[in-house]
Protein backbone atom coordinates (compact mmCIF):
# COMPACT_ATOMS: atom_id res chain seq x y z
CA UNK A 1 0.00 0.00 0.00
CA UNK A 2 1.57 3.29 -1.02
CA UNK A 3 1.72 6.69 1.03
CA UNK A 4 -0.78 8.05 -1.36
CA UNK A 5 -3.52 5.25 -0.82
CA UNK A 6 -3.05 5.37 3.01
CA UNK A 7 -4.18 9.41 2.95
CA UNK A 8 -6.87 8.51 0.61
CA UNK A 9 -8.37 5.87 2.81
CA UNK A 10 -7.53 7.90 5.87
CA UNK A 11 -9.95 11.04 4.18
CA UNK A 12 -12.13 8.34 3.60
CA UNK A 13 -12.58 6.90 6.68
CA UNK A 14 -12.77 10.22 8.44
CA UNK A 15 -15.72 11.33 6.16
CA UNK A 16 -17.50 7.94 6.41
CA UNK A 17 -16.65 8.49 10.29
CA UNK A 18 -18.43 12.00 10.41
CA UNK A 19 -21.22 10.61 7.86
CA UNK A 20 -21.87 7.80 10.61
CA UNK A 21 -21.54 10.79 13.38
CA UNK A 22 -23.92 13.06 11.87
CA UNK A 23 -26.91 10.25 11.37
CA UNK A 24 -26.93 10.27 15.31
CA UNK A 25 -28.65 13.68 15.11
CA UNK A 26 -32.07 14.58 15.53
CA UNK A 27 -33.99 13.58 12.32
CA UNK A 28 -31.85 11.43 11.24
CA UNK A 29 -32.52 7.57 10.87
CA UNK A 30 -30.28 6.33 13.51
CA UNK A 31 -31.04 9.27 16.12
CA UNK A 32 -33.07 6.60 18.19
CA UNK A 33 -29.48 4.83 18.70
CA UNK A 34 -27.94 8.25 19.61
CA UNK A 35 -30.13 8.97 22.29
CA UNK A 36 -29.91 5.94 23.38
CA UNK A 37 -26.05 6.28 23.62
CA UNK A 38 -26.92 9.95 25.22
CA UNK A 39 -29.26 7.77 28.07
CA UNK A 40 -26.95 5.27 28.98
CA UNK A 41 -24.23 7.66 29.23
CA UNK A 42 -25.79 9.85 31.58
CA UNK A 43 -27.80 6.48 33.78
CA UNK A 44 -24.66 4.69 33.93
CA UNK A 45 -21.68 6.95 34.05
CA UNK A 46 -19.17 3.57 34.76
CA UNK A 47 -19.70 2.52 31.29
CA UNK A 48 -18.19 4.93 29.42
CA UNK A 49 -15.49 3.53 28.34
CA UNK A 50 -17.88 1.07 26.62
CA UNK A 51 -20.02 4.08 24.95
CA UNK A 52 -17.16 6.02 23.56
CA UNK A 53 -16.19 3.18 20.97
CA UNK A 54 -19.92 2.81 20.36
CA UNK A 55 -20.40 6.48 19.00
CA UNK A 56 -20.13 8.86 22.20
CA UNK A 57 -16.77 9.71 21.23
CA UNK A 58 -16.49 10.53 17.11
CA UNK A 59 -12.43 10.06 17.70
CA UNK A 60 -12.75 6.56 19.45
CA UNK A 61 -15.49 5.45 17.09
CA UNK A 62 -13.32 7.02 14.57
CA UNK A 63 -10.18 4.50 15.36
CA UNK A 64 -12.98 1.14 14.89
CA UNK A 65 -13.66 2.93 11.77
CA UNK A 66 -10.59 2.81 10.29
CA UNK A 67 -9.17 -0.45 11.65
CA UNK A 68 -12.66 -1.64 10.32
CA UNK A 69 -11.88 0.13 6.57
CA UNK A 70 -7.86 -0.58 6.86
CA UNK A 71 -8.61 -4.41 7.37
CA UNK A 72 -10.68 -4.67 4.66
CA UNK A 73 -8.15 -2.88 2.71
CA UNK A 74 -5.34 -4.26 3.29
CA UNK A 75 -3.45 -6.42 0.84
CA UNK A 76 -2.24 -9.83 2.77
CA UNK A 77 1.94 -9.85 1.24
CA UNK A 78 3.26 -7.62 3.68
CA UNK A 79 5.33 -8.71 7.32
CA UNK A 80 3.16 -7.95 10.08
CA UNK A 81 5.51 -5.43 11.21
CA UNK A 82 4.99 -3.49 8.26
CA UNK A 83 1.25 -3.97 8.26
CA UNK A 84 1.35 -2.61 11.88
CA UNK A 85 3.40 0.75 11.15
CA UNK A 86 1.19 1.24 8.24
CA UNK A 87 -1.67 0.46 10.64
CA UNK A 88 -0.72 3.37 13.43
CA UNK A 89 0.65 5.99 10.23
CA UNK A 90 -3.38 5.09 8.79
CA UNK A 91 -4.71 6.00 12.36
CA UNK A 92 -2.70 9.18 12.52
CA UNK A 93 -3.72 10.18 9.25
CA UNK A 94 -7.24 9.34 9.71
CA UNK A 95 -7.28 11.63 13.18
CA UNK A 96 -5.84 14.53 11.29
CA UNK A 97 -8.66 14.28 8.25
CA UNK A 98 -11.21 13.64 10.75
CA UNK A 99 -10.08 16.64 12.97
CA UNK A 100 -10.03 18.84 9.52
CA UNK A 101 -13.19 17.77 7.98
CA UNK A 102 -15.30 18.26 11.47
CA UNK A 103 -14.08 21.86 11.67
CA UNK A 104 -14.95 22.11 8.23
CA UNK A 105 -18.34 21.14 8.97
CA UNK A 106 -19.22 22.90 12.34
Amino acid sequence: MTILELYALGFASAFFTVFINHSFDKGMIFHFYGKWLSGLADKKPKLIFLLRPMGICIYCMGTWVAMGLYSLWIEFDYSHYQAIVQLFFFVGIQYIAMHAVSKFLH
